[in-house]
């Protein structure tokens, strides 16, 4: 086993604790995968990975508070003073998304066999804090000085043993902003079957990831070239054109508009997804496509995808909410009026990322500066009457529907419905008949009509 004294990192105090208390008790502890690879890179760690030859069993009896969380694949997690941190076995089998059991024969005392079923080399790495000694038998410290990312050992027998590993190469190649090393970078086409299988939970965890990144283009670009984005999202692809110059088709477009949102996961999913309906439509038409019919096949495209990426309802209605009225109203001239029916039909909680997705479509598609001094003044319009409780919708109309019941003497809720929406469209139009006497008066008219 190769072992080197290394400077001391900076390890939280609970860590050193655990495992000095592991010491104590007769067994091996060590901090592994990204945590090693962060406190080298001086970055905050954020999740604290332990490994252990103590089998979940034996952590049980030594802490006195676990849970075993992970018990089947040999972990557990062990509550200590400040938070609570995940003690895995030294295990031989790298398959740890598919095992179903902790198998004895998957057991090992050796942390080098237990590193050479990781990943990549800079997640490869395992740190005492206690004697101060960094064990790194497959060259991670070298990977990441170089800014490199390399599969350990042979790349391709890493990517068959777990099928999310494809997308964390790119996701890490992304975010630490390091070269596919050519033999890892081969292996990703080549273990598309493994990644197909892997649960979309997951592979929707790891998009969200590169979505919070600076530029996410580059690694839908790289998923592109690879096959994965084929896979997660082959709704996309169908706006890629191949030709010296990307610029004009909707898959370049939607990328760009993604680079130029803030790095908020859900918004710039949207903003992958926003006008994913163009390319389908000109499939089906000679010469360009209605905005409103592309806006309403993007919406539907959209919710197949946001289903198969398991999001919760919550973020799926919020996606649905901003592509259904991304369409903005932005005349050079704005009335009063057409602000108000904007504001009818969209919900004031995702107003204004609906008007920051705006503005990254407008940017990714070249609009002059006009155009984003236009959708503020539309924020700072639709605010304002957000603000003065200007009526926009049937609820806020100073008559209900019971109220045109009797004025007309009728029972049908249909033709009800109808009069209360052609009332709304005469207040969206002139507010200040939002009052008892003009809209009793405006029911009989209607009613005589």
């Amino acid at each position: 086993m190769r072992e080197y004294p290394y400077k001391a990192l900076s390890v939280a105090s609970d860590v050193r604790e655990i495992i000095n208390t592991l010491k104590k008790n007769g067994f091996l502890g060590y901090v592994v995968g990204g945590a090693v690879r962060d406190l080298l890179l001086s970055i905050p760690v954020s999740d604290w990975d332990l490994a252990t030859d103590a089998t979940p069993g034996q952590l049980i009896k030594i802490f006195p508070k676990v849970t075993p969380t992970g018990i089947r694949h040999g972990t557990v997690t062990v509550r200590y003073v400040r938070a609570q941190y995940e003690l895995t076995t030294f295990r031989t089998d790298g398959d740890y998304a598919g095992q179903r059991r902790l198998e004895r024969s998957c057991l090992t005392r050796n942390i080098e066999e237990d590193l050479r079923h990781r990943d990549f080399t800079i997640n490869a790495m395992a740190y005492d804090p206690v004697t101060n000694k960094l064990i790194d038998p497959f060259g991670g410290q070298k990977d990441l000085r170089r800014k490199i990312l390399r599969g350990v050992d042979d790349p391709l027998s890493r990517f068959m043993e777990d099928g999310l590993r494809p997308y964390r190469a790119i996701r890490f190649s992304l975010t630490l902003d390091l070269r596919i090393e050519e033999k890892t970078w081969k292996a990703i086409p080549l273990s598309l079957e493994k990644a197909r299988a892997t649960s979309w939970e997951r592979i929707r965890d790891e998009i969200l990831k590169i979505l919070e990144a600076t530029k996410p283009s580059k690694a839908f670009e790289m998923m592109r070239k690879t096959g994965l984005l084929a896979l997660v999202i082959p709704e996309v692809l169908e706006g890629y054109h191949k030709k010296d110059s990307p610029s004009g088709d909707v898959y370049h477009h939607l990328l760009d508009t993604v680079d130029a949102a803030p790095p908020l996961p859900i918004l710039r999913l949207a903003c992958l997804l926003h006008d994913i309906g163009k390319a389908e439509l000109r499939k089906h038409l000679q010469t360009g496509y209605e905005s409103d019919a592309h806006q309403r096949v993007s919406v539907q495209m959209a919710d197949v995808i946001t289903r198969r990426l398991r999001l919760s309802n919550h973020q799926r209605r919020y996606i649905h909410e901003l592509l259904k009225n991304h369409d903005l109203p932005l005349q050079t001239k704005l009335r009063g009026a057409e602000v108000r029916r904007f504001l009818s039909r969209v919900d004031p909680k995702v107003l204004d990322d609906l008007l920051i997705l705006s503005k990254a479509h407008s940017k990714a598609s070249g609009a002059d500066a006009a155009e984003a001094r236009r959708i503020d003044r539309l924020r700072e319009k639709s605010k304002q009457m957000l603000s003065e409780d200007t009526p926009l919708t049937v609820s806020q109309l100073a008559i209900n529907g019971e109220t045109v019941k009797r004025i007309l003497g009728i029972r049908e809720g249909a033709q009800v419905g109808r009069i209360l929406g052609q009332l709304m469209e005469i207040v969206l139009e002139e507010p200040a008949k939002n009052n008892p006497h003009d809209l009793a008066r405006l029911v009989e008219e209607i009613g005589q009509s």
